[in-house]
């Protein structure tokens, strides 16, 4: 009887340290990794949002900051019926690794605000991790139908040579949405900091998070990913340029029917070379390609290559990588951001003549 006692004894000391480990694990957490919880998006702008308010990061960089009512990273307040530029994106834009004040969404605020446009609002941000082009693309008719925008739609691709499989997906309304798990025992998980930490780091060890996925986004995971869809299409009349256009002219035909302009943005991975120089991953005809699609239907395309290069050899700064990961990789850093931000500002000028 003492024996089985004793067992129960040290059974309940051990779940009360489990419990207070926990507890001290998920103060930490809740500083260095408190990401989020996302809740599915009820107006298909976008597959979820946040559900929390604040977020804070520490494993990318260092930034904290405050989601708006609606679960997207916003520091700049626009009033009702404000949004001349909507900006649409992946992690990039969901700008979780710098301060708020430091992304491209604010910055671009402030470069307007600060300018002679005639604008009487401002952008307004709903990029999100995990949103591909692709799933922007198939949620701009949702975004556009919620929130309005005046002038113009901003959309971040990382790569230009797209893939056939999930261009026919979108073209044909058969993407399957990111399931946001905001029910069930998964939801409830996800309210522990230390848990949402540990999953983090056990899709670390497995390659699958945000940071790879920023970097395998790009044209050599498109090349592989269409020579596989290739087979399935060897019947067909279409190739790619065929398939390209009929996805240009479809995001052409959902902007123009609300009167706007959309302002595609490429950001290329950045590759360190033995001598110290930098280059591009990517090839020039896949760019030439992309760019001469957006031209025939009337879409403004911006390619950052030449600026991030131009850049590392004016200041040697990189736009991708912070002081705790590797240089050059992962998502866009304070560089980064006023780069794209200052690049968008000038392309919006020559649009409008200014």
């Amino acid at each position: 009887m003492k024996c089985i006692k004793g067992y129960i004894i040290w059974f309940l000391k051990c779940i009360v340290a489990g419990i207070v480990a926990i507890a001290i694990l998920s103060v930490f957490s809740f500083f260095y990794y408190n990401h989020g919880i996302r809740r599915t998006s009820e107006t298909g702008a976008t597959d979820y949002s946040w559900e929390n308010r604040f977020h804070s990061v520490g494993y990318e960089g260092f930034a904290w900051g405050m989601n708006d009512s609606y679960g997207y990273n916003n520091a700049y307040i626009l009033g009702e019926n404000q949004i001349d530029i909507l900006l649409m994106g992946s992690s990039h834009m969901n700008a979780y690794n710098v301060p708020q004040k430091c992304s491209v969404p604010y910055l671009l605020n402030r470069m307007i605000e600060t300018s002679d446009a005639k604008y009487k609002g401002g952008v307004y941000n709903i990029g999100m991790e995990g949103h591909t082009f692709y799933i922007c693309s198939d949620n701009l008719k949702d975004a556009l139908e919620t929130y309005s925008p005046q002038k113009y739609v901003i959309m971040e691709t990382r790569s230009v040579k797209l893939s056939m499989e999930r261009m026919e997906e979108v073209l044909n309304g058969t993407r399957k949405r990111t399931p946001a798990f905001d029910s069930g025992l998964i939801y409830y998980m996800q309210k522990v900091p230390y848990f949402c930490l540990l999953h983090r780091q056990i899709r670390d060890m497995c390659d699958l998070n945000d940071a790879s996925l920023a970097e395998n986004d790009n044209d050599t995971a498109e090349k592989t990913d269409n020579s596989n869809f290739d087979n399935t299409l060897e019947n067909t009349t279409l190739d790619y340029n065929t398939q390209l256009n009929r996805y240009m002219e479809k995001l052409a035909k959902e902007v123009n029917s609300y009167n706007v302009k959309l302002l595609i943005f490429y950001m290329p991975s950045i590759s360190i070379n033995d001598d110290g120089t930098v280059g591009t991953v990517g090839n020039v005809q896949d760019t030439a390609e992309f760019a001469s699609a957006c031209r025939d239907y009337g879409i403004e395309f911006l390619d950052m290559s030449d600026v991030f290069l131009e850049d590392y050899r004016q200041n040697y700064e990189l736009p991708f990588g912070f002081s705790n990961t590797e240089a050059g990789k992962g998502h866009l850093n304070r560089r980064g951001h006023e780069l794209v931000a200052s690049a968008l500002f000038d392309k919006i000028k020559e649009i409008e003549g200014k």
